[in-house]
């Protein structure tokens, strides 16, 4: 291109005409599909910095379903339909129900040979093969005897080794040491093949190739975005709660048990003789403080034996594995239990089955991240609520894996 031709481009410019097309920033969507709602989160890339462009959340008693489609897939084609409109989405990160997304921690062990050297990474390569193939087959094996699908059915998203020791010692990594005793923790992340494949479907009708399915237990991998080194993450979902233990800033186990939020929607719904959207509105009002004193102290007999239920679960998770000192509440069902049953009037309760220790709401502002508003308003909204703390886990382990 000449000289002349630069000049009359630049012209053409000036006076108001693009002629060369603006290159589009990149966008990222955060889909968190749970048992009770779905959160969507929208970020555009400037430079280093992520903005927040979006942030919502859908009930599923205000969705509506297909008789023929898959639950969740339809919750994603529904979520993506009202969320991408006319907004050009490059990248999608993922997060499904705990029924279907499921994870698992295995230990592994292997001998060499006491005088055989430091380990190179030929011999480094051949050993973390080995130990992935072995874990991988454990877990298939261990599920389909639990869930009744066979092996080759299970979809691994991902198999993470995660903390690496030779002969007790802990070390970044294998080659350059010698030793004879390895033993490998490893994290796997799997689902059914046939969820994976409608789910594949339901993004590719909406011409997304490029997503990651990711676990909440990968943000937990390396928890020093909280300095915390034996704590308690409690992520009180709609149907289940996560509990994640972390150990010297590592993942240490992963439990879970089947009450939450949902149930106790359910229970008022029940007693009251109220739709179950009027009862998870009138629970929503009770863990935010919104109701009379009379009306909360008849909601708090009726949710009292559930509430302890749930507490006994946790007791028992945490058993003699480790002692936490500082438990992080999380999750859509976390204002009810941190308002009422730990950080409020529940407080004897809590101090009886969690020991006096720490307990503190995890929201996104406790993640470390570069994030900027667009909008002041709900950016602040959004980074204070520990509901939205998952999507933001999700999007924590998208930016650094």
């Amino acid at each position: 291109m000449n000289e002349l031709c630069i000049r009359i481009i630049l012209i053409i410019n000036k006076m108001g005409f693009v002629f060369w097309p603006k290159k589009k920033k990149e966008k990222l969507i955060i889909l968190d599909v749970g048992t009770e709602a779905v959160k969507t989160l929208i970020f555009e890339k400037e430079g280093e910095r992520s903005v927040l462009l979006k942030a919502s959340l859908e009930y599923f008693d205000d969705l509506a379903f297909s008789l023929d489609e898959d639950k969740v897939s339809q919750a994603i084609k529904e979520s993506l339909s009202v969320n991408i409109q006319n907004t050009a989405v490059n990248n999608v990160l993922l997060g499904l129900p705990p029924d279907i997304l499921k994870s698992g921690i295995v230990r592994q062990s292997i001998s060499r040979e006491k005088d055989k050297g430091l380990i190179n990474v030929k011999e480094a390569d051949a050993i973390t093969d080995g130990v992935l193939k072995k874990a991988k087959i454990e877990i298939a094996e261990r599920v389909a005897l639990k869930i009744g699908i066979l092996p080759k059915d299970i979809h691994f998203i991902a198999l993470n080794i995660f903390d690496k020791k030779i002969d007790g010692y802990e070390v970044p990594a294998i080659p350059g040491y010698s030793g004879k005793n390895l033993t490998f923790s490893i994290l796997a992340v799997f689902m059914p093949q046939d969820y994976f494949d409608k789910i594949e479907k339901a993004l590719k009708d909406f011409k997304i190739n490029k997503f990651r399915i990711l676990h909440l237990a990968e943000g937990f991998l390396n928890a020093s975005f909280l300095g915390a080194e034996n704590s308690a993450f409690v992520d009180i979902g709609g149907e289940s709660t996560h509990l994640f233990l972390t150990k010297n800033n590592k993942l240490f186990d992963i439990e879970e048990w089947t009450i939450g939020g949902r149930n106790f929607s359910s229970y008022l719904s029940g007693v009251l003789g109220i739709s179950a959207k009027d009862a998870r509105l009138l629970k929503e009002r009770y863990s935010k403080r919104l109701l009379s004193l009379e009306v909360k102290d008849r909601i708090s007999e009726i949710l009292v034996y559930i509430q302890k239920e749930w507490y006994k679960n946790l007791e028992n998770k945490i058993g003699e594995k480790i002692l936490p000192s500082v438990y992080y509440f999380f999750g859509g069902g976390s204002l009810l239990f941190g308002m009422e049953g730990v950080l409020g009037d529940g407080r004897q309760t809590a101090d009886r089955l969690l020991g006096g220790s720490n307990v503190k709401l995890f929201c996104p502002k406790d993640l470390s991240s570069s994030l900027q508003p667009k909008e002041e308003q709900l950016f602040n909204f959004v980074i204070n609520s520990p509901q939205y703390t998952p999507s933001f886990l999700l999007y924590y382990v998208g930016k650094n894996s």
